[in-house]
């Protein structure tokens, strides 16, 4: 366990050659370069697999941005615990990308990762091939930023 790591961790994950698929990798990059929370790291994970898990080692909280397919309108935002998209995921497919972030988490906290995991779905509109968010994304992309870093700040204050 990594001790000098930051305790929060936003980690983006997706595939930024499939539309919105890339939506979490997007807004966490923005992010990361416009916050500056002394608590908070933010990583792009692209479509890291199981290289996500050195990742996640050595902190108290991590919040996972990641496209999610709710049935609900584009840009949408749900805060989700991994047990809830466990739950889900055995009725539709929750992530659109290739990477499963669920066997991820479970991995990592069978290898001794107790760190506190959220997930925040967003509605795509498109996980086409293409680089880049929809248009329709693109107009929430704003929304979803402070989203993330509403649930950020009021998730990680204090930390312990």
């Amino acid at each position: 366990m990594n001790n000098a790591r930051k305790p929060v961790l936003i980690l983006g994950v997706g595939n930024i050659l499939y539309g919105d698929d890339g939506v979490g990798v997007e807004v966490v990059q923005e992010l990361g370069g416009e916050d500056a929370h002394p608590d908070v790291e933010y990583i792009d994970g692209g479509v890291g697999g199981y290289g996500l898990i050195s990742f996640l080692e050595g902190r108290k909280k991590v919040v996972i941005v990641d496209a999610a397919n709710m049935g609900s309108v584009p840009g949408d935002c749900r805060l989700f615990a991994p047990e809830d998209v466990e739950l889900t995921a055995c009725l539709k497919p929750v992530s659109l990308h290739q990477t499963n972030i669920l066997d991820v988490v479970r991995l990592a906290q069978e290898a001794g990762v107790n760190a506190e995991i959220t997930f925040i779905g967003v509605q795509p509109a498109s996980a086409a091939p293409g680089i880049g968010l929809s248009q329709e994304l693109r107009g929430k992309k704003e929304f979803v930023k402070a989203f993330v870093r509403d649930y950020v700040i009021h998730s990680t204050t204090p930390v312990q």
